[in-house]
């Protein structure tokens, strides 16, 4: 399925979900949810996060290190890394910005 597709379908089910069948036009929410989504493919967020000392990566692990490794810069280079809220980065490297490392595709 491609992308164009993947977005008729899904503005379909949401314009139905919507509208109710209250007014019988089906356009109304489809057509917004078709501009919404091809917006948001034309204007992809930025995954990299500017790394603030208060503002920690959101971790996903309640244990005192976190197991999820993240891609971390110092602006020139990257490399993997795990943060530790009392203690920062393992690697105790200048790390400017952080991003989580997406999973890979399924299909």
């Amino acid at each position: 399925m491609t992308r164009e597709e993947q977005i008729r379908e899904a503005a379909l089910a949401y314009s139905f979900d919507t509208d109710g069948g209250c007014t019988g036009d089906l356009n109304i929410g489809r057509d917004d949810f078709m501009n919404g989504a091809e917006w948001a493919d034309a204007h992809p967020a930025n995954p990299w996060h500017k790394y603030i000392r208060e503002q920690f990566p959101n971790l996903k692990s309640k244990d005192k290190y976190n197991k999820e490794p993240f891609l971390v810069s110092d602006g020139k280079d990257c490399w993997i890394d795990w943060f530790n809220p009392m203690n920062g980065w393992a690697s105790m490297g200048d790390v400017k910005f952080w991003m989580e490392i997406p999973k890979l595709p399924s299909e």
